[in-house]
């Protein structure tokens, strides 16, 4: 007898396995039926506790905590639409404009910060894998019971491996924000209720319980498998254009993002753990694009190393000194000095406060650079090109190859203490894996050279590097690194 195969959710189609037993899943995160542009209104604000009271002594027995949990958090929860841009420069669009493209996906998001920051699903934001971000251009939507507003918002940046992606919107703030929760104070058999515009739908509220936690499930995207650990199971209707929206406790707190359904069977959904997406934050999606030398202690605004050609190495600051301000704007945690910093670009001048121990508060400021300097001013201590070289052969055709050649070299390096000066070529690098005969691996690009040096197998401890000199010599040497990320390779 032939198997009917489970059902299907339209477009993207994706289905999730769960690691153990395996089973069809798929991601409630698919695009829904796609909404058309309506014009900007004031946003509404949050509910203060004085209406919560007032409405709780107006409905008595129907005021639920499921109704109380969405007038906390509905303020912060958005209807995210994404458009695929029909030419260049769509996103210099200024506020106000309207959503130009074709629109490809619909789900939901929340609202993390009072900048407009918001977390939702990297394949309600970009469909395919292989499409880039630069490509889209995204519109988000309050729900008419709390101002209706449609606002402007980039993406800042995807983590596919965990299907979640950050935006922030264009629009000017403060906007109402829903922080994820610090704790896994998780209790199997709690109230729990998620939000979302399921369908493209006006946001909508669904409820169930806390089924379970710590579930590992395989999730099949357009193109590849990921493998996502430690999520949170719930009996709550999830549906396409959930994706991405917040489940929630009865408190009203975010407790985790919603991000499947089990489609061969009813009322198995997962949530990615609040923790696990704060991890994520910081981690991976909330990385600047700009370098400053400075790195924190963890978990904590202290000055744990300043680089010695980092930005902010000649302003003042010292190695233990508290961050507590950017631009004049307080700063609490590391998360809030990477939400500020990941706004910032290069060329962009800063002004940051501290507090040196035993002293008073005091200011610096210095430019950043672009983050691509943190490989070359940082870590190699040169910056180099690839670089053409054209061999006749035997038979009279031309052979391409590539030569790395350095261009220039930064003073104080190790590269600078190896004697190694523009014109010079990089040839190799020494692996400690064997895996490569004598451990010497070619390299024809400065990406590359990058990859070798932040691997696994990269020998720190003795002759490292190979090049030849304009001369035509060939050198070995041990290259040293002084950035605090490869302390161990300093000495």
């Amino acid at each position: 007898m032939r198997r009917r195969p489970p059902p299907r959710f339209g477009y993207p189609g994706r289905v999730v396995d769960l690691v153990s037993p395996v089973l069809g899943l798929l991601l409630a995160l698919s695009p829904g039926i796609p909404q058309e542009a309506v014009s900007a209104a004031p946003q509404g604000s949050a509910v203060s506790p004085a209406e919560l009271e007032s409405l709780a002594r107006r409905y008595g027995e129907r005021w639920t905590p499921e109704a109380r949990a969405y007038r906390i958090a509905g303020p912060a929860v958005v209807s995210v639409q994404s458009f695929r841009k029909r030419g260049r420069g769509l996103g210099n669009a200024g506020v106000g404009a309207t959503p130009v493209g074709t629109p490809v996906s619909q789900g939901t998001g929340v609202v993390i910060d009072a900048q407009g920051f918001v977390v939702t699903n990297a394949h309600v934001l970009v469909p395919d894998e292989n499409q880039d971000a630069d490509d889209f251009e995204c519109w988000l939507r309050f729900s008419d019971d709390f101002g209706g507003r449609q606002v402007r918002a980039e993406i800042l940046s995807l983590d596919r491996e965990w299907d979640l992606g950050l935006l922030r919107i264009l629009d000017e703030g403060p906007f109402h924000a829903l922080p994820l929760s610090r704790d896994d104070d998780y209790l199997i058999g709690e109230r729990v209720m998620a939000l979302g515009t399921p369908y493209g739908t006006t946001l909508a509220l669904t409820a169930g319980l806390l089924s379970g936690i710590g579930r590992n499930i395989r999730v099949q995207g357009v193109r590849s498998v990921h493998t996502l650990t430690g999520l949170i199971q719930t009996d709550v209707a999830i549906n396409p254009g959930n994706s991405g929206g917040p489940l929630l406790n009865v408190s009203g707190q975010l407790i985790g993002i919603c991000t499947a359904s089990l489609t061969s069977a009813e009322g198995i959904a997962y949530a990615i753990p609040s923790t696990r997406v704060r991890e994520i934050l910081v981690e991976r999606l909330l990385q600047p694009r700009v370098w400053d030398g400075i790195q924190l202690r963890a978990s904590s605004l202290v000055i744990e190393h300043l680089h010695p050609r980092g930005p902010a190495s000649r302003s003042g600051l010292l190695e233990g000194d508290l961050i507590t301000s950017l631009d004049g704007a307080p700063l609490a945690d590391p998360v809030a000095w990477q939400r500020a910093l990941v706004l910032r670009r290069p060329g962009d001048a800063v002004t940051l406060g501290y507090r040196r121990s035993g002293g008073a508060n005091a200011t610096v400021r210095f430019v950043l650079s672009d983050v691509a300097a943190r490989g070359t001013v940082g870590v190699l201590g040169f910056n180099s090109e690839r670089e053409p070289l054209v061999i006749p052969s035997v038979t009279g055709d031309s052979v391409p190859m590539f030569l790395l050649r350095v261009r220039e070299v930064f003073g104080g390096s190790g590269a600078d203490a190896l004697g190694i000066v523009p014109g010079d070529t990089i040839v190799a690098v020494h692996l400690n894996n064997g895996v490569n005969g004598d451990g010497w691996v070619p390299v024809s690009t400065q990406e590359q050279l990058l990859a070798l040096i932040h691997g696994p197998d990269f020998d720190f401890d003795s002759l490292n590097l190979w090049w030849v000199k304009s001369d035509g010599s060939s050198l070995k040497g041990r290259l040293t690194f002084d950035d605090p990320a490869l302390a161990y390779g300093s000495s």
